[in-house]
């Protein structure tokens, strides 16, 4: 799989799970703004290369021979740049 495409597809599904998180967040349903608010400042203040080591090292060891090492970097991308879209999603509004 090219660069390129590896690129789109994270953008794709990076945006809509920003779009949900932001959804999340703004809510008025606290137990869904708390878990929001947990993924998105956990996953943003911890480093990229920590998220890809415990996606693609610690998720070979759950799930041994049914995905390749390339689409658990896929998940650790998307995992990471949804936690970033949200902000970005968030600060759209300008009633939050």
């Amino acid at each position: 799989m090219g660069t390129i495409w590896l690129s789109l597809i994270v953008v794709f599904f990076g945006t809509i799970g920003g779009a949900l998180l932001a959804l999340s967040k703004m809510s008025k349903f606290k137990p869904l703004q708390w878990f929001a608010t947990a993924y998105i400042e956990l996953v943003r203040g911890t480093p990229i290369l920590l998220q890809l080591y415990l996606f693609v090292f610690g998720g070979a060891q759950f799930f041994p021979n049914g995905i390749s090492d390339q689409m658990w970097v896929i998940f650790a991308l998307i995992f990471n740049s949804s936690a970033y879209v949200a902000e970005i999603f968030r600060l759209w509004n300008p009633s939050r």
